[in-house]
């Protein structure tokens, strides 16, 4: 991805556009008091990829790992994180080319194909009916 370079004004800009259009909905402009970190997004990054792969640990893992990529090869050059510019590059570009890539990856190490599974044989499991007393949880 290109790292591009943005004035001071729009390294404030936040940039919203349709989740299946892809069209710029409208834009805001940061006041200079909030300032915003890069370990937000890249844990944003992180959890998404967490929640859509339903991963239960590992958070820390992914986090590096998905710092260490931001940093040195998401863009056609290493950045620095704690730049303004940075992250007004992380909030141009979609993050779900990025996820995407990540949740391909980790696919590729955790799934294994086992070959096929049929059923040979079935087993009668039939019961008599029997009486339950309506009790209080």
């Amino acid at each position: 991805m290109l790292y591009q370079q943005f004035s001071e004004e729009g390294q404030r800009e936040i940039v919203f556009k349709g989740h299946h259009t892809g069209e710029v909905t409208h834009t805001t402009i940061l006041d200079t008091a909030g300032i915003a970190d890069y370990r937000s997004v890249i844990g944003y990054f992180a959890k998404t990829m967490m929640k859509e792969l339903r991963l239960v640990s590992g958070y820390d893992v992914l986090y590096g790992k998905v710092k260490a990529f931001v940093q040195g090869e998401l863009f056609d050059r290493p950045v620095e994180l704690e730049s303004p510019n940075t992250l007004r590059n992380l909030r141009n570009h979609p993050p779900q080319n990025l996820i995407e890539t990540f949740k391909k990856a980790i696919n590729a190490l955790t799934w294994q194909d086992k070959g096929d599974a049929e059923i040979r044989d079935t087993t009668n499991c039939e019961r008599r009916p029997f009486v339950a007393k309506d009790q209080g949880y």
